[in-house]
């Protein structure tokens, strides 16, 4: 290995392991383990595929497991504790953003839309390593989303596509003006009804992953009701499966404003969640939405 590699290789593995990067970056967009396959991504079901010999050619981890159930509990224990193992922390380098522009590719069917998120979401993420590992304050962060989320939006309004529902939400500090929509389009005024509709689309969504080999569990209508309730009120937030549904309740059909939504739900998901995480005062969140509106007309052309 040489020294620039070798650079990178320390550079990369001691950023790993002091911040956990793995789990930041899934958490912001609604996945609570961490992620080491794109199965990872939707584990609940996943997890009791893997196989034992998947298990160790991928994790060379734990070797000798005999019992299907201690399979299942290594894994889960694998994708829930903190990571030590250096060489897998560098062969996994990059998967959080490969793993996502995946992700996106299997949404967003649009070439130019997706190359463009994919590019922006490969700043983002490049940018967060650098700032974590230089230990940039987190005022300087948001700057860094800010600038971010005033490209995205420029660009949606370039190409014509809707993006009413985030600025609403950032001014809101909240998940209803997507939840409102959501009513609006499915004509159901209370959330019992608005959470059968979910339920319905979160069932077509499972059937759509389940042809790429990937398990999404069944939720049922008083499940979601409980959900909308949460969310509405900010007293939760949605997880990545949530937010896919939220999409396909908002469109019946693909479009590019549902690709564009589903980008949108993600971006106010992951601010909502820095926020409750890194306890932003009301002053940060302010300067926050006025520094958006700045890069909009000053920065961007």
């Amino acid at each position: 290995m040489d020294t620039l590699n070798k650079n990178n290789y320390s550079l990369i593995t001691e950023t790993y392991l002091e911040f956990d990067y793995n789990s930041i970056f899934w958490s912001a967009i609604g996945v609570n383990n961490k992620v080491f396959k794109y199965v990872d991504i939707f584990p609940s079901q996943n997890q009791k595929r893997l196989k034992k010999e998947e298990i160790e050619k991928l994790y060379n981890k734990y070797k000798n497991i005999r019992e299907k159930k201690t399979d299942e509990k290594s894994h889960e224990r694998f994708l829930n504790n903190r990571l030590k193992d250096t060489d897998v922390i560098f062969n996994f380098k990059t998967n959080e953003i490969l793993f996502f522009t995946q992700l996106l590719r299997d949404i967003i069917q649009d070439n130019r839309d997706y190359e463009f998120f994919r590019d922006q979401f490969f700043n983002i993420h490049a940018h967060c390593i650098g700032f974590f590992r230089n230990k940039v304050n987190t005022e300087n962060i948001l700057n860094m989303f800010a600038f971010q989320l005033a490209y995205i939006i420029k660009y949606l309004e370039r190409q014509n596509l809707d993006t009413k529902l985030l600025k609403l939400s950032m001014e809101e500090n909240s998940l209803k003006p997507f939840l409102n929509e959501c009513r609006k389009k499915t004509k159901c005024k209370a959330d019992k009804y608005l959470a059968n509709e979910m339920s319905m689309r979160h069932e077509a969504l499972k059937e759509r992953f389940y042809q790429i080999a990937i398990h999404i569990e069944t939720i049922e209508e008083p499940t979601f009701k409980k959900y909308i309730s949460q969310w509405k009120n900010n007293k939760k937030l949605p997880n990545l499966a949530h937010i896919f549904s939220i999409t396909g309740t908002l469109h019946n059909i693909y479009s590019r404003q549902q690709g564009a939504d589903f980008i949108q739900l993600i971006l106010i998901r992951s601010l909502l969640h820095i926020e409750k995480e890194h306890k932003i005062s009301s002053k940060m969140k302010e300067g926050f939405l006025e520094k958006i509106n700045f890069f909009q007309k000053k920065s961007i052309h």
